[in-house]
């Protein structure tokens, strides 16, 4: 799944369904996966800002799995 743009693309993906569908990929992929160490975070940065990646994902996780996700499965995977 790619996104590239700020809060007003995401708003405008949104507004065709586009996100709505993406959000239940996600959401299939995690259940599929069955633990979130299996993913990691990362945006096209500088062409999409984070925050706008960030408020996208945040409410798809609970608070350990987004920490998990957004940064201590890549200390682990990288060995940092």
């Amino acid at each position: 799944m790619n996104f590239v743009g700020d809060a007003a693309a995401f708003a405008a993906l949104a507004a065709r369904g586009r996100l709505q569908r993406t959000i239940e990929r996600l959401r299939e992929a995690l259940e599929y996966a069955e633990r979130p160490n299996r993913f990691l975070y990362g945006t096209d940065w500088p062409l999409a800002p984070m925050v706008a990646y960030r408020a996208f994902l945040a409410p798809l996780l609970d608070a350990p799995e987004w920490r998990a996700v957004r940064a201590d499965n890549a200390r682990a995977l990288f060995r940092l």
